[in-house]
């Protein structure tokens, strides 16, 4: 089927053209796995984002040859091979959950619930400051931490899914249009502001802090985050695992450190 990007049409010639010259790499990447369609998908995404950088060029009046545009784009599809095809088996993964996580039991709830908004917030925080950072591994790897905790979710809120796509979308531009349109919204998401996070939400209202005895982790105890010295103390010697292994030793010294760990010397 043939795409129209502001005006310029995309034939079905062209994409299909385009699609036996990735077929090589593709085919060395899901290694025969791959859903039907996908491969034609890339090679659309890949025309799309030539025929938006022509644009762009034309409306900014910088001159781009049309063989180092070429060029650009045949060092893409060489370059290609030299990415682990595991990589690129959990890119397509992920592309995949996240899509069926966009398609299936989202829509509009009263109110998102507490741990759904503290997960957006969090997400919201962390990929910001990775973004700025320009540390985009771990900022991808938070966006897994996200579609993990709503892969769990049987209803999904649209307004908290719809943040979601405006930070996936500059890793995954193209993918994040579909998903912005399939969530329902009628206008493109290239002007959208750039979701902003509460602080308050973005904290953690419960953390787990490891207990050791004499330097060796025993076990890990679930504490309020602003937990005291004293409580935390008292949570680690309420820890059932804990209480067995101080029950025949005698603590001679105990080293709390907030938020972080709880360490009984003992002989």
């Amino acid at each position: 089927m043939a795409v129209v990007v502001n005006g310029q049409r995309i034939e079905q010639a062209e994409i299909e053209a385009e699609v036996e010259q990735l077929r090589p790499h593709y085919e060395q990447y899901v290694d025969g796995q791959g859903e039907a369609g996908q491969l034609e998908q890339w090679a659309r995404e890949n025309l799309i984002e030539r025929a938006l950088v022509e644009q762009a060029a034309r409306a900014l009046e910088v001159e781009i040859p049309a063989e180092r545009i070429d060029a650009a784009y045949e060092q893409v599809r060489e370059r290609a091979g030299d990415i682990p095809a595991e990589q690129v088996k959990a890119d397509i993964e992920l592309q995949m959950r996240i899509e069926r996580l966009m398609s299936e039991g989202v829509g509009e709830v009263p109110e998102p619930t507490d741990e759904q908004l503290r997960t957006l917030h969090k997400t919201i925080k962390a990929v910001s400051v990775d973004l700025d950072n320009m540390e985009f591994n771990t900022a991808i790897a938070r966006m897994m931490e996200f579609v993990n905790v709503f892969t769990r979710q049987k209803v999904r809120p649209k307004s908290v899914m719809s943040p979601f796509v405006l930070l996936l979308s500059p890793y995954a531009p193209h993918i994040a249009e579909e998903l912005w349109q399939l969530l329902g919204h009628d206008e493109t998401l290239a002007y959208e502001p750039w979701p902003q996070y509460d602080e308050a939400l973005a904290r953690d209202t419960t953390i787990e802090v490891p207990v050791q005895i004499l330097g060796k982790v025993r076990s890990r105890v679930s504490v309020p985050a602003d937990a005291t010295k004293d409580d935390l103390e008292a949570a680690a010697k309420s820890d059932e695992r804990i209480a067995e292994l101080l029950a025949v030793q005698q603590v001679v010294k105990t080293i709390v450190v907030p938020g972080r760990l709880v360490n009984f010397v003992v002989k």
